[in-house]
């Protein structure tokens, strides 16, 4: 009943924009399943150079993994038994760490930004004042210099650049979860515009980006699609408050279900006020992971 509904929504509500931002199940449990061991990758485990998720599951106990991260990898083994990392970048000076990841199965190549989890990051989060990308355009400044600081970057694209080339037929999704999902977002409008492909954009409870001339900009690039995926009451979706905007579409997992958003049915000014966004367990990759996998059909 709820996939008719969906199907429904999506007939009635027809759009390019909209049409394609809404991905599978498969594909949100997978972004779900990387962004959550995205916060233990390195720590519990880590595949070796060229090392299939098959083989890893094979050849290795996941005794350090919670319930979750087993569910995570043996669905992702499951899915893309053949899929390899690619890239894992774990810059110490700004603990900057991202993922890309390959399946060709799916035919698709991901790459994940982890969410806060050190003092560093929180330096960057709290920097609020807005960087200017040019005379209008304005960005967390705090966001832009955790993605551009030191020589992560360079490298990220190096790798990305290569693939696309090596693999144009493939899916390119971008993805994060918190300040994750924010570089994600950055990432991917950045990309969009040095590539001739289009580039999808996965974000799980990420906060405000950038001003009102960022999301007119951002959500008129052809060739980049934004999904924004929110959970109940996520107090950090609330912020940055002033003078900063969420971009794209939003697909909002409720209790027991989901609710869309965008530009025809949009929300109402307090959906992502702290009057309505104030549980930080809603924020946890864990919950959000539970309602991809039990809400969506």
């Amino acid at each position: 009943m709820k996939s008719f509904i969906l199907l429904l929504f999506i007939y009635f509500h027809s759009s390019y924009s909209f049409c394609s931002c809404i991905h599978s199940k498969e594909i949100l449990h997978s972004l779900a399943a990387q962004n959550m061991l995205m916060y233990e990758y390195s720590n519990s485990f880590k595949l070796n150079k060229d090392q299939t998720l098959e083989n890893f599951i094979y050849n290795n106990n996941d005794e350090k993994m919670n319930k979750y991260s087993k569910n995570a990898i043996n669905f992702l083994s499951q899915v893309s038994p053949l899929g390899t990392v690619e890239l894992f970048e774990d810059n110490k000076e700004t603990d900057l760490q991202v993922g890309i990841t390959k399946s060709d199965i799916n035919k698709r190549i991901s790459i994940i930004f982890r969410g806060s989890q050190s003092n560093i990051d929180w330096k960057y989060n709290l920097m609020t004042k807005k960087i200017f990308l040019d005379n209008k355009i304005g960005v967390h400044s705090g966001f832009y210099y955790h993605l551009h600081n030191g020589d992560s970057y360079d490298k990220i694209n190096d790798c990305i650049i290569q693939l696309i080339n090596n693999y144009p037929e493939y899916d390119i999704f971008i993805t994060g979860h918190s300040l994750g999902g924010a570089l994600c977002t950055l990432y991917g409008y950045e990309l969009s515009k040095k590539v001739n492909k289009t580039i999808n954009v996965v974000s799980f409870a990420s906060p405000r980006l950038g001003n009102t001339s960022f999301k007119n900009d951002i959500e008129n690039i052809s060739n980049l699609n934004i999904l924004r995926i929110t959970n109940k009451k996520d107090i950090v979706t609330a912020f940055p408050m002033v003078n900063y905007k969420h971009v794209g579409i939003t697909l909002h997992l409720t209790k027991n279900g989901y609710e869309i958003y965008d530009e025809k049915n949009d929300y109402c000014w307090y959906k992502y006020s702290l009057i309505n966004c104030n549980n930080i367990k809603d924020h946890d990759m864990q919950n959000y992971y539970k309602k991809i996998i039990n809400n969506i059909i």
